[in-house]
């Protein structure tokens, strides 16, 4: 890949981490030991924007 530089370690082990993260995330969904609501919150957690109001509920979209 000539001309791109290096992402510093910092960044890296950071994205490894995350994907590490999410990867057990989602084992743990198709495995069954998490249900929607909790594989939802992980998520949003991994992502940082659990206190976000986010996505509304199906109840609420049909209102």
């Amino acid at each position: 890949m000539a001309g791109q530089a290096a992402a510093p370690a910092g960044n890296l082990r950071e994205a490894i981490d995350r994907v590490s993260q999410l990867w057990d995330i989602e084992c743990r969904y198709l495995l069954g030991q998490l249900s929607r609501a909790e594989y939802r919150q992980a998520l949003a957690v991994l992502r940082g924007d659990s206190g976000r109001g986010g996505a509304k509920t199906r109840k609420n979209k049909d209102e």
